[in-house]
């Protein structure tokens, strides 16, 4: 079985992050349910506020998807 981390795990890995750019990338990963190849390929035209979704390209299996983007992720995106 996979190993999953808690959210407490979850909170004190984000506590430790320095950057604001790698912890908004970081909140984005984990709050959106992305997997990281997902993540690096994210551009700021796949973000759709007005529907607060995320479009996936090349997931896996080569698919598109939407993902939801939950509103203090995007407020920290914003930042």
């Amino acid at each position: 079985m996979p190993n999953v981390l808690s959210i407490d795990e979850v909170r004190k890995i984000l506590h430790t992050v320095r950057t604001p750019q790698s912890k908004a990338f970081l909140t984005t990963v984990y709050s959106c349910g992305l997997r990281l190849n997902e993540a690096l390929h994210l551009q700021v035209r796949d973000i759709d506020s007005g529907f607060m979704r995320i479009h996936v390209h090349r997931g896996k299996g080569a698919k598109d998807r939407y993902v939801p983007l939950p509103k203090p992720t995007l407020d920290l995106l914003r930042q």
